[in-house]
């Protein structure tokens, strides 16, 4: 098996192990030749190592110590055998076909190999974790892992593994942890799984598999707390016997091909804080059972077929944060009770058959309500006037219904809404002035709604219609409803900030740059976005980014001078917008950097900027050792969503070496958004430069250096 690219071999403990120095006369004649057999071993595979990239392991010399203990990259036990080997990071250049695995027992877990996976791993009889997530791995699940019986996690996630998963998987008894989630796997999942007694996180998600969940599951139910399925294609009903999983906290099997009833047993699963069942086709209606789940905080249900009343009796789920039913048949009156939740953030039940009036009392969900979306229904009576009790709303979704009656004034008063959408109702009078107290000049209109019917592109936000009256000096855009809100609002609000974790951060930040090196390097005349901020990105139901707010947009002329006025968000605009006035597309490269940082630190990074100006600033000609304070990367990232993974914390630290280059007070030095989001596309960490300090103590001088 060959890898022209790095090999990351990081051999990670699962149980702490102190090591000690030993004289070699307290060991046995066996533990003695078990080191000679793990020396020969290594300086084998080393040798084999394509020569210019060995000097990281110039200490693996033989006789200069009696065992591998003190070579760099080692740990070991009592016995000076190899536990654990670290070479991550290093660029070696090679094959791993001379590197004997059988000579490596006392190994107790693995994490991160690149390239394929060998055979040969069954050969580390002691393993307890296999942990080869967040590669590029291709090729079939080994069956060989299927003889370490021993592991107690196992976890090969986003790769691009593809084939089936071995039947033989149900040997290993002892596992707590199982996930393959991410990959290509197809075929059904393996009934020998059911056999694991032991499973408490089970996540298959994002693959391919297809077949039914058959009555088996039910065997997991002395430990199971995680059951995740989603994004397959899996059918049939889901099985009764998923309820005697009592101690389940969340079940997710959204995104599947599933029919028939949701159970009426579900009730039974007492920890419950996560039903996600949504994008399916389940019929029938809403049990009332799970009514009764105090835990419960998120229910999904959308996108499916069910009918009935929303029941009354969910009322009582006083911890609920999100409930979204929309997309279904839900018919009758939304239950006077909705009033009653005291925790809930998105109330999202458009798209039904819902009828009679809003409820009168919907102000009572007060400060904790975000978003509120009751369009595409047939509810009728007037908005209610206790709407703008709900302080921080900022989504009032209510469009194509027949409410009637008059605007309320009062909505003027919700200042952090943002979106508020009535059209298509029996609904009479003026537009209250306060509504519309963001008007937009006839200009950026027409440049907004240029740039929005001109540029298809995935996260850049789609434009549905536009109506403007000069008369009443009124125009509105009509968009795509984008789910989540602002960059802003996430990243300021616990709870959503947390779901915004590593990975779908570094998504996010990905799909930004390549909206605007689209924009930029794609659409011809080029155009400039001019306010790219955290108000102006925003997130998808996937956490997907789409740039919006194209009102300061500008056409790049090339015969033209490109000067125009100061346009853009205080904190986001290039530092040579100062001087001058002129427009280039190194303004949005700028406004990126910013946005990086506030993604990856939660917050807006102008402290930051502001200690790193004098080596960012042209003018300065102070060398990196002026920097006032040797800030450490790992203390400004954002602390909310727990310590990255060893993978996610190499990306972090390239992905904030680019953002600093966008940031220099030199437009002419900045690179630009084609070469920024090439950058950030790099499969393969080999392409990337490496750097000589860990993430652990790694200084945010150090990614200037050779920014």
């Amino acid at each position: 098996m060959s890898l022209v690219a790095m090999l990351a071999l990081l051999l990670v403990l699962f149980h702490n192990v102190d090591v000690f120095a030993f004289n070699s006369s307290s060991l046995t004649y066996e533990e003695q030749s078990q080191i000679t057999v793990e020396v020969k071993s290594l300086l084998t595979w080393k040798s084999n190592l394509v020569s210019r990239t060995q000097s990281p392991l110039d200490s693996w010399k033989r006789g200069s110590t009696s065992s591998p203990c003190k070579w760099y990259g080692f740990t070991c036990n009592n016995k000076r055998s190899v536990t654990k080997l670290s070479l991550s990071g290093l660029r070696l250049q090679g094959t791993l076909d001379s590197f004997n695995f059988s000579s490596f027992a006392n190994l107790v877990s693995n994490n991160t190999l690149s390239g394929l996976i060998p055979s040969k791993i069954g050969n580390l009889s002691k393993l307890t974790e296999l942990n080869l997530s967040m590669n590029y791995f291709t090729g079939h699940i080994p069956v060989e892992i299927c003889v370490l019986t021993n592991l107690q996690t196992l976890r090969i996630s986003e790769n691009q593994i593809s084939g089936s998963i071995p039947q033989e998987i149900g040997n290993l008894h002892l596992l707590t942890g199982l996930g393959f989630y991410t990959n290509n796997l197809t075929g059904p999942v393996p009934t020998s799984i059911y056999n694991l007694t032991n499973l408490i996180i089970f996540s298959l998600y994002d693959n391919s598999l297809s077949g039914i969940i058959p009555q088996e599951m039910g065997r997991l139910a002395a430990s199971l707390i995680f059951l995740v399925l989603s994004g397959n294609h899996l059918s049939g009903s889901v099985p009764t016997s998923i309820c005697n999983l009592t101690n389940l906290i969340v079940i997710d099997i959204k995104n599947n091909q599933l029919s028939g009833t949701i159970p009426r047993e579900i009730g039974k699963l007492t920890p419950l804080t996560t039903i996600d069942m949504y994008g399916n086709n389940f019929i029938g209606s809403i049990p009332i059972s799970p009514c009764n789940l105090s835990s419960l905080k998120g229910v999904y249900l959308f996108q499916n077929q069910l009918s009935g009343a929303i029941p009354r009796e969910i009322g009582r789920l006083k911890y609920l944060v999100d409930l979204d039913v929309s997309r279904n048949n839900l018919s009758g009156p939304i239950p006077t009770s909705v009033c009653n939740f005291s925790n809930i953030h998105r109330l999202v039940l458009y798209k039904n058959q819902l009828s009679g009036p809003i409820p009168r009392d919907i102000g009572r969900l007060g400060s904790t309500i975000i978003r509120l979306t009751l369009s595409r229904n047939n509810l009728n009576g007037p908005i209610p006037f206790s709407l703008f009790n709900l302080s921080k709303l900022n989504g009032l979704v209510l469009h194509s219904n027949q409410l009637s009656g008059s605007i309320p004034p009062e909505l003027g008063t919700l200042k952090y809404l943002i979106v508020i959408s009535l059209s298509e109702n029996n609904l009479v009078g003026p537009i209250p002035t306060s509504i519309c107290s963001e008007k937009l000049d006839l200009k950026s209109f027409e440049s907004e709604v240029h740039a929005l019917t001109e540029i298809p592109h995935r996260n850049i936000v789609k434009l549905f219609g536009f109506c403007s009256s000069l008369e009443r000096r009124i125009s509105f855009l009509v968009y795509e409803f984008v789910e989540r809100g602002s960059l802003k609002s996430v990243l300021s609000d616990g709870e959503r900030a947390v779901e915004f974790d590593w990975i779908k951060r570094i998504r996010f930040i990905r799909g930004i740059a390549n909206a605007l090196a689209y924009m930029h390097h794609d659409f011809v005349p080029a155009l400039i976005h001019r306010d790219i901020s955290s108000n102006n990105v925003l997130l998808d139901i996937e956490y997907e980014v789409l740039v919006s707010d194209f009102g300061a947009a500008r056409i790049l002329k090339p015969d033209s001078s490109n000067w125009t006025s100061l346009a853009g968000t205080y904190g986001y605009i290039a530092t040579e917008l100062a001087y001058t006035m002129k427009v280039t597309e190194k303004c949005d490269v700028y406004s990126f950097g910013v946005v990086m940082l506030e993604v990856l630190m939660g917050r807006h990074p102008s402290e930051i900027i502001t200690s790193l100006s004098n080596v960012l600033l042209p003018s300065s000609s102070s060398t990196i050792n002026t920097v006032e304070h040797k800030i450490r990367l790992k203390d400004i990232l954002d602390r909310c969503i727990g310590e990255p993974t060893d993978v996610v914390k190499k990306e972090i630290m390239y992905f904030v070496k680019v953002g600093f280059s966008c940031l220099r007070g030199d437009p002419r030095t900045r690179p630009t958004m084609q070469e920024v989001s090439m950058e950030l596309s790099l499969i393969s960490t080999s392409s990337r430069p490496s750097f000589a300090k860990s993430f652990e103590t790694i200084a945010l001088e150090d990614l200037l250096i050779t920014s």
